[in-house]
């Protein structure tokens, strides 16, 4: 009896003919006068070791669907008084935080402002300890975590301050 083996099957056969095409396919091997039970026996091993690896396949496409299919973002509006857009973007290379770039368009020159979604599970906080506080200080950025807080920062200031006013008072009299 042969036994030809190779990476998804074993083929059982007494006939010595098959022997010589089996010896031509590359990646097999074929083994000569091997008992029933032999033959069995690694037949239950390559089977076994094929269904763990196909449940560990099916685990791993499972747990990535999960992780994508609840993963939810957090939006971060970031502004600055002078262009910090590389050195943030650099820095969040290097770290560890799961994020998307984003874009918002300026109408004003004044200032700049980036947008970032962020992992449903990283905090403000970890953000700017990623970033770090030298760049912060040093662009004087400030994050805003809603639409209409970053809109409300790009308004103009309206009203004046007590002190701004009494200015302007003694202005108009001298």
């Amino acid at each position: 009896m042969f036994l030809f083996v190779n990476n998804s099957s074993i083929i059982e056969t007494s006939l010595p003919y098959v022997r010589k095409d089996i010896r031509n396919i590359r990646g097999s091997f074929v083994v000569k006068n091997v008992s029933l039970q032999l033959i069995n026996s690694i037949k239950e091993r390559i089977n076994g070791s094929l269904m763990r690896a196909q449940n560990f396949q099916e685990q791993h496409q499972q747990a990535n669907r999960t992780l994508l299919g609840n993963m939810s973002w957090k939006t971060i509006y970031i502004v600055g008084k002078t262009d910090f857009r590389e050195e943030v973007s650099r820095k969040l290379e290097h770290s560890n935080q799961r994020y998307m770039p984003g874009y918002v368009d300026s109408s004003s020159g004044e200032t700049t402002h980036d947008l970032y979604w962020l992992d449903g599970k990283t905090n403000l906080r970890e953000f700017k300890e990623a970033i770090s506080g030298t760049l912060i200080w040093k662009h004087r950025l400030r994050f805003y975590e809603t639409l209409e807080e970053f809109v409300q920062s790009q308004q103009p200031k309206t009203e004046l301050s007590p002190r701004e006013r009494q200015m302007i008072a003694e202005m108009r009299r001298a």
